[in-house]
Order: C-alpha cells, then sequence, then structure tokens
C-alpha cells in the first residue's frame, strides 16, 4: 500500500467484538492523526475514502476539530493533543470496504464547528484510510484579505 495512512492491529484488542446499542462496536481502542488545515475555515462538507482498503478498514470514525491558529504541530503531540479545546465535526460514523463517502452540514450529518485551524481523525478500532478530504470556505482577515497558510 503506497498511499493513505494504515493502523496495525492493537495488541489489547479482545478475540470478540461487541457491538453497542447505537450500532458501533463496543470499548475500542482508536488511532488518531492531527491535520492543521492549509487556511482557517468553515468546513461544510467531510469526505472519507477507504479505497483499495477492502479488508483492513476501520469500522467507524470520528473527526473532531479545533480553532488554535497560533500552535504548530508540537501542541499537538502526546499529553498536549488532549489539552485542545476539540469540537465535534462529524461524529463517530460506520465506515465501509473501499468507498468513498460525502457527509454534509446541509444533511445533517457534519456538524457546524465555526472556523477551524486543526482537524483530529480518529478512527476504530484500526485500519486504513485511503484519504481524508474537508471541503468549506477560508475566512477572511481582518480588512478583507484572506488569511494564508500558517
Amino acid at each position: 500500500m503506497g498511499d493513505g495512512w494504515e493502523t496495525a492491529r492493537h495488541l489489547h484488542r479482545p478475540p470478540v467484538l461487541v457491538m453497542g446499542a447505537d450500532g458501533n462496536i463496543k470499548d475500542l481502542e482508536s488511532d488518531w492523526a492531527v491535520i492543521q488545515l492549509g487556511a482557517i475555515g468553515t468546513v461544510h462538507r467531510v469526505q472519507i475514502d477507504t479505497a483499495h482498503f477492502k479488508g483492513n478498514f476501520p469500522e467507524s470514525c470520528r473527526v473532531d476539530a479545533c480553532y488554535e491558529p497560533n500552535h504548530q504541530d508540537q501542541a499537538f503531540e502526546g499529553d498536549a493533543c488532549a489539552q485542545r479545546k476539540w469540537v465535534p465535526l462529524l461524529p463517530r460514523t460506520k465506515l465501509g470496504a473501499d468507498r468513498i463517502v460525502d457527509f454534509t452540514v446541509a444533511a445533517g450529518e457534519v456538524m457546524h464547528a465555526g472556523p477551524i485551524s486543526h482537524v483530529r481523525l480518529s478512527i476504530f478500532p484500526d485500519g486504513g484510510i485511503s484519504r481524508l478530504r474537508l471541503f468549506g470556505t477560508r475566512e477572511p482577515e481582518k480588512g478583507g484579505a484572506l488569511r494564508s497558510r500558517l
């Protein structure tokens, strides 16, 4: 696999997975990645792509967002990441093998989080994501100019 993000199986993964009342697998560890957006903006559509991951796709994923325009990579490592004020953008949602799925604010699937600078993609329990794409609008700076990459 040359493209995408694939994680290893968790060592503490139970031999039998149990479904919760919400239809998601219960009590799982997750893997996550934090991505700094190219520009501060408001997200209207989230696209999750599991193309080519036919046997090792995550059962579900969640996307959280935060507005931390003055923080760089080190602010999102280890415990420092947990200290950020994350708000839900896409609640935990089922995924499937080898497909591209779009979620939108208009359909009520993506939460309006306001202007954001970073997203955290969490996958449950493990597996592969080919691509995460976010669509939205850039926020103008004071004076009308668009904010550039941090």
